[in-house]
């Protein structure tokens, strides 16, 4: 869960300012100038990408079925002239780019929790050594 919560919190940050800064068009007839990139197809690749990482040890084809969905919605956001292919590229990168970041982070974190109780140790062992006691 926190995995999920980290690469959304990435991937609504990079898409939404990149939706700010480009006023990207949409396709014809559709209007508004948030086309680029597609935050539909951020997040279907970025829960694809979970889904990957998740199970691709256990049930190794299956773990791909996600990108497979994640397709399907870029194709369709092009195929109804929703999106631009370029802005359904680019939020299949940011979807998967932000999953990466996610666990990176998480990753970071849990090291660093799990280093702090050998940090502790070391700590009292060089507070024994101090006292005379070790």
């Amino acid at each position: 869960m926190l995995i999920a919560g980290a690469a959304e919190s990435f991937k609504y940050l990079i898409s939404d300012n990149l939706k700010k800064l480009t006023h990207e068009h949409r396709p014809a007839p559709y209007t508004g100038n948030h086309s680029f990139p597609s935050g539909h197809t951020c997040t279907s690749f970025s829960t694809a990408e979970v889904l990957r990482s998740e199970l691709k040890d256990s049930f190794p084809l299956l773990s791909y079925s996600g990108y497979l969905t994640a397709t399907a919605v870029a194709a369709i956001r092009v195929m109804k002239n929703r999106h631009w292919l370029r802005d359904v590229v680019a939020g299949a990168a940011i979807g998967i780019i932000s999953t990466k970041l996610a666990y990176a982070l998480v990753n970071k974190l849990a090291t660093r929790r799990s280093k702090k109780p050998d940090d502790t140790k070391t700590s009292q062992r060089h507070d024994q050594v101090k006292l005379g006691t070790g």
